[in-house]
């Protein structure tokens, strides 16, 4: 079989054109180099040879001038490749020397063995004019070479221009990022936002190593093992910054080339401020749950304690009643017993308001409202609250805009947080409350979970007192935290206050620091509405003659409601649900003119039942009933500006004045 030698540094090329001598019936022998490939034409004696121009120790042209010098191989067929762009140069060169056929990759496989049949029938002998060939074999090799050069010279400009574009985002990445040596464990390099989060300037990375970003009582962590001996790793480590704050950051590492040393790379996310936004969040989500459930405990001490007081209202007149008439003086010391138990069902009655405004569950009538009026209404009271030892102090905002809120509500707020100031001055001080329109922008929002950008109004309370600790102001707005002595203090103030401005759609925060006072910020909402003035209230009359129809499931408050307004001259039908009163509705014959009927119940709720009955009866009025009508009214709270409600727990005077006022509303 006839035996063709191959000489190419290129493997793909070599391989073509092995594949193709083997289908032309040759025996394939292959050299990636010229010098070996010489060798083993010499020893081989092959029947073709396949060169290329450019090879590595000795070129195409030297190689085939040696084979032509050679006895034993002078006459063998020669193929030279090339990818030359000199191609007539290159086939003249070629012919001088005795190469019968010269072909320009990239060719055709067709092509290929044209030249291998052209060459094996030509003849193979060197022209005349050595001296000449190596002139010109000089000049095609130089400008082969220049070509080279120039290829080399664009790869590198390439090179150059990716480092340049990789350098610019190294540099100007937002999160910090360094390199730094695997075996000394020294900086290398540190990018600009490292050299920001960090306060270290570049050439004090350059001096430092990765261990003098560890905080003192930094622990040897899996992390810290990983990055000692070389390991790529990521997680969660503690640095500490120059000014000697210590943040958390998340890293991640890839282990590089960096000027023939071992590196790694470090990209560090600063995570401190995340993490302390989802421990914000967490604690409001466990307030959110307390408060649920304070809710549903309050909706039922709302009806128990509203028979407790009703019935000790009851107990009460008729005491009076029999003291009064001078034959039951054995009866006033059981009188006294009784207002006691009314007194603690009322402290009662305000704990669960309370509990309800903690949990965002009590009903509120929002208004639009000037924080001023308020501020200068409650100033007198919060200054016999305060004490002559303590001096207060307003700073009101002249062009303060309206807010949306309930002004009893909002009093509620600012004497929770005085009463606080002024535990916290036992010696005397200041206590300072100053308003201001203000604009909170996104960058302000976003570490504060449930406030939205806008226009709202600051309200500050603001005292010279003991101050608070950082792990009492993480705690502070938690329900039944207090620092005040047991009994003298719910620990609801703080979490009621959070619950009603939260309600608003507004945020508190508290600033404090030990023996340096207390601010407390309060953010309402700015409303385009205007303030509306007052109603005047109505004076009941001394006897009613109008017929009421009491809707309540409890069947001890329906008796209550009932009992009250009979003997107050109403008359009175009752219903224990609200399919029941539609049913009593249309059987009764007679005017009603009034439903009362609790929000809340089984079936059906009042708010349902309401339309049903005056859509039959318009002239029918209204009065709602509830503690906890937060489920009917929807999320905000709110009842509707159409409707009225009467807060439970109630007491005889309060139900008379309020069913009058609605009596009277439409007339």
């Amino acid at each position: 079989m006839r035996l063709a030698v191959v000489v190419d540094d290129n493997p793909a090329d070599r391989q073509l054109a092995a594949t193709l001598l083997k289908h032309a019936g040759y025996k394939v022998m292959v050299s990636e180099d010229g010098r070996a490939g010489l060798d083993l034409i010499l020893k081989e004696h092959p029947d073709l040879i396949i060169a290329d121009l450019i090879t590595p120790n000795v070129d195409g042209y030297d190689l085939a001038r040696a084979v032509r010098f050679d006895p034993q191989t002078s006459a063998t067929p020669m193929v030279l490749q090339t990818a030359h762009y000199l191609e007539a140069e290159v086939r003249q060169l070629a012919a001088q020397i005795g190469v019968q056929e010269v072909i320009i990759k990239p060719y055709e496989p067709q092509a290929f063995l044209n030249a291998i049949t052209k060459a094996v029938r030509g003849k193979s002998a060197m022209q005349d004019g050595a001296p000449a060939f190596d002139f010109e074999h000089m000049l095609l090799v130089s400008a082969k070479l220049y070509e080279k050069v120039r290829e080399v010279e664009a790869t590198r400009a390439q090179l150059e221009a990716a480092a340049t574009k990789y350098q610019l985002l190294f540099d100007a990445h937002p999160e910090p990022m360094w390199v730094f040596d695997l075996e000394t464990q020294r900086f290398l390099e540190a990018n600009e936002a490292a050299i920001q989060t960090y306060g270290y300037s570049r050439d004090d990375f350059m001096a430092m190593t990765i261990r003098d970003l560890d905080p003192p009582e930094a622990a040897e962590t899996s992390v810290h093992a990983a990055l000692a001996v070389g390991e790529p790793v990521e997680g969660a480590l503690f640095h500490r910054k120059k000014d000697g704050s210590v943040i958390e950051v998340q890293i991640t590492t890839h282990d590089l080339t960096y000027g023939e040393r071992n590196a790694r790379y470090v990209m560090a996310q600063d995570v401190t401020a995340k993490h302390l936004l989802a421990q914000k969040l967490h604690q409001m989500q466990r307030v959110e749950s307390l408060g649920k459930l304070a809710a549903g405990v309050a909706h039922d001490f709302n009806n128990i304690l509203g028979v407790i007081m009703n019935f000790a209202w009851f107990v009460k007149a008729n005491l009076t009643a029999a003291v009064d008439s001078g034959e039951g003086e054995r009866w006033r010391p059981v009188l006294k017993d009784v207002e006691r138990i009314e007194r603690a069902a009322e402290h009662a009655a305000r704990l669960t308001r309370q509990l309800l405004a903690f949990a965002r569950e009590e009903v509120v009538r929002p208004r639009p409202m000037n924080v001023n009026s308020v501020v200068l209404e409650l100033a007198p009271l919060l200054q016999r609250t305060l004490g002559e030892h303590i001096e207060l102090v307003t700073s009101l905002s002249p062009d303060l805009q309206a807010v949306m809120i309930d002004p009893g509500q909002l009093s509620q707020v600012l004497t929770n947080l005085a009463v606080n100031s002024r535990d916290a001055m036992p010696k005397g001080g200041t206590l300072t409350i100053d308003t201001e329109n203000v604009d909170v922008d996104p960058t302000y929002t976003g570490s504060r979970p449930g406030l939205k950008p806008g226009r709202y109004v600051r309200v500050r309370v603001s005292d010279t007192g003991t101050g608070m600790d950082k792990n009492t102001l993480e705690h502070a707005f938690e329900p039944f935290f207090t620092t005040k002595p047991r009994g003298q203090g719910t620990g609801l103030g703080l979490a009621t206050i959070h619950g009603i401005v939260a309600q608003a759609g507004g945020q508190v925060s508290l600033y404090a620091e030990p023996g340096r006072g207390t601010r407390a910020s309060v953010l309402l909402p700015i409303t385009n509405q205007t303030e509306a003035p007052d109603l005047p209230a109505n004076s009941p009359r001394a006897r009613a003659n109008e017929t009421v129809l009491v809707v309540e499931d409890q069947d001890d408050l329906r008796e209550i409601a009932g009992r009250i307004l009979s003997q107050s001259g109403y008359q009175v039908i009752s219903a224990a649900n609200g399919p029941e009163a539609i049913e009593m509705v249309r059987e009764y014959t007679g005017r009603i003119d009034l439903l009362l009927t609790d929000v809340i119940m089984p079936q059906m709720l009042g708010t349902e039942l309401a339309p049903l009955l005056v859509h039959d009866r318009p002239n029918l009025r209204v009065l709602f009933m509830s503690g906890y009508a937060q489920p009917a009214l929807g999320g905000n709270g709110s009842f509707p500006t159409d409707g009225d409600l009467l807060d439970k727990p109630f007491t005889e005077p309060t139900l008379l004045a309020r069913v009058r006022q609605a009596l009277e509303a439409k007339q």
